[in-house]
């Protein structure tokens, strides 16, 4: 496959780390956990600007 692709969903996301590793590779990129606690800390780290959490 060439080119970005548009959607990836980290199910699961953790404080991130996986999930930034999709977003060179999507066009977006969501993370989503049960934790909010994990949430928290994926979302105060710097990560690139086609991920959210």
């Amino acid at each position: 496959i060439q080119g970005y692709l548009d959607l990836a969903v980290d199910v699961g996301c953790g404080s991130g780390q996986g999930t930034e590793l999709l977003a060179p590779h999507f066009l977006t990129v969501v993370g989503i956990d049960v934790s909010p606690a994990q949430l928290e800390i994926a979302s105060a780290k710097e990560h690139a600007p086609n991920v959210c959490y």
